[in-house]
């Protein structure tokens, strides 16, 4: 197997090559990028950008043309110059979770892991590319156990983005799932609380908990951007464009007696109570909150939808939970004497890309 079941950095140059790769995250609808350099006062951002990409090439995550998904990275490696890169993998098609393994040498850790992950996934060693992240966070050395957080995706989901780079003049130096990026973005270095994460994007909503510094579970809403303003469209008899330019301008801000907001409502509400659903079901489970017990310490939104005028207020409202918008730049740079190129309103939906550009330079 090429990358001996690790995802992880299976590419790593040696220390004296290495350099900043261009974080690419791959979504159904859209390719972003973004780029780290360091400068004097701090981490700045270099190359970034999106690309909209054509229906049926990525469906939930699986990259279904292959060809045509070259084509697209062929010419933006030609427009925008760009080699190495560190790609995110969809968290729906793989499985993320915190177990415990006896307490072996750290070489003997992947051994110890692959012996058992049938019984924790519906997966073969054979079938699976893994890594994991030691729980580390208020873990005393003297504890018989080590505590994991493992992250597992199907082989064939590897190869197919393995594929995708074939004959490009693109070298992805490591996969990544984007909830991994996003929790290296959006939470505070060295934070050891408990957090849910919610990225909310065009075609569905990634959720994620990070608890004791890794991640302990994932999953996906299937509620995005897309069916808001679909919704919006068929409510108000408008077009699609006039739909998505009212969504984002004003959003819920004009109240319950305005279509608009009631368009809205009427879809956000699923995407709400399965953001319950999610919260209820994290927080009574001890393998996947650290502390067990109700003790997620908050929400944290990120995502191109996150934007919508009014949605986290709607949200801490109706789930009576605290809601905090994203930073995504809290790693990366003070902002006290930078002000990034990406406008803070679009910043959001480069949660992902940041978080994988940072993690050569973190």
């Amino acid at each position: 197997m090429l990358y001996n079941n690790r995802f992880f950095r299976f590419f790593p140059p040696p220390q004296f090559l290495e350099m900043p790769a261009v974080g690419l995250d791959i979504s159904d609808q859209s390719i972003r990028f973004a780029e780290l350099k360091r400068a004097s006062h701090g981490l700045v951002l270099g190359k970034f950008g999106e690309q909209s990409i054509s229906p049926g090439i990525v469906v939930e995550g699986l990259i279904r043309k292959h060809d045509e998904m070259r084509k697209i990275l062929v010419g933006m490696k030609k427009k925008h110059g760009f080699s190495f890169v560190r790609t995110s993998l969809p968290e729906e098609q793989g499985y993320s979770l915190k177990i415990e393994i006896p307490r072996v040498k750290p070489e003997e850790i992947y051994e110890s892991l692959e012996l058992q992950l049938a019984d924790h996934v519906p997966l073969s060693p054979h079938e699976a590319v893994f890594d994991y992240q030691l729980v580390t966070c208020g873990v005393s050395r003297s504890e018989g156990n080590y505590k994991v957080g493992l992250s597992v995706m199907p082989h064939r989901v590897v190869e197919g983005y393995l594929k995708i780079f074939e004959n490009t003049g693109l070298t992805p130096l490591s996969f990544e799932f984007e909830a991994h990026s996003i929790a290296r973005a959006i939470v505070q270095r060295g934070d050891c609380g408990t957090f849910l994460l919610l990225d909310i994007g065009g075609t569905r909503t990634g959720v994620a908990v990070q608890s004791g510094g890794v991640i302990t579970f994932t999953s996906t809403i299937k509620v995005g951007g897309h069916s808001l303003t679909e919704a919006v469209a068929r409510s108000l008899n408008i077009s699609f464009g006039e739909a998505q330019r009212r969504k984002e301008s004003e959003g819920l801000l004009h109240g319950k007696e305005d279509p608009l907001y009631r368009a809205l409502v009427a879809r956000l509400a699923i995407l709400r109570d399965e953001i319950s659903k999610h919260y209820e079901y994290a927080r009574s489970h001890e393998n996947i909150i650290e502390k067990g017990g109700d003790a997620i310490d908050r929400i944290i939104i990120c995502g191109g939808e996150a934007n919508v005028p009014g949605l986290p207020n709607y949200l801490a409202t109706t789930l009576n939970i605290d809601i905090e918008i994203a930073n995504p730049w809290i790693n990366i740079n003070s902002l006290a004497q930078y002000v990034p190129e990406i406008p803070s309103n679009h910043a959001l939906r480069y949660a992902t890309a940041l978080g994988l550009a940072l993690g050569t330079l973190s």
